[in-house]
């Protein structure tokens, strides 16, 4: 690593500072800690990095079938990072990658974290379905099993992601945008 990733992330690391608050002052929602299957469901996604008080924390919004926010924040040889969540499986990793080829600063790692807060505060539709897998290529080995994928849907942008290790059931929830203060 050639990068100070403490300088580098230094602009993200505030941004994290302040997202609890500046969510607060924008929707009805409160800042609490982690109920234990929260904890769990982190764990789940980055099973060495313990979810605690000190780094880990939800943000529920107000009202019924609105996504609850889960944030973790972590850091790598100085460097500021995050887990979000929200949902039953939806989450990404700002950064996923500290690595000096990614080149990630501040501004962009910002802009990641905005765009899936964008998500979770604006509603969206989550699922679990299964995964077309499209024509193989002739080398690659015969798929055995179905795969499933995870994701989101909005009316501007969509993620998901399938591979061979997701399991459980199909689903389709649809989370109501939060509510904004007055």
């Amino acid at each position: 690593m050639s990068r100070d990733l403490a300088l580098v992330t230094a602009g993200f690391s505030s941004y994290l500072d302040e997202l609890a608050g500046r969510l607060q002052d924008a929707y009805l929602c409160r800042v609490r800690g982690l109920r234990p299957e929260e904890a769990v469901r982190l764990r789940g996604v980055h099973p060495r990095v313990q979810a605690d008080d000190a780094s880990a924390y939800a943000v529920e919004p107000e009202g019924p079938d609105r996504a609850t926010l889960l944030v973790q924040r972590s850091t790598f040889e100085g460097g500021a990072g995050a887990l979000l969540a929200f949902g039953l499986v939806s989450s990404v990793d700002v950064p996923d990658c500290f690595c000096d080829a990614c080149d990630a600063d501040s501004e962009s790692l910002i802009e990641e974290a905005a765009e899936f807060l964008g998500v979770v505060t604006g509603g969206c539709v989550e699922f679990r379905r299964p995964h077309a897998m499209g024509r193989l290529p002739s080398w690659a080995a015969p798929v055995k099993q179905t795969w499933l994928e995870d994701g989101y849907r909005t009316g501007t942008s969509a993620s998901a992601h399938a591979n061979a290790e997701i399991r459980g059931e199909p689903f389709e929830k649809r989370w109501l945008p939060w509510v904004p203060r007055a």
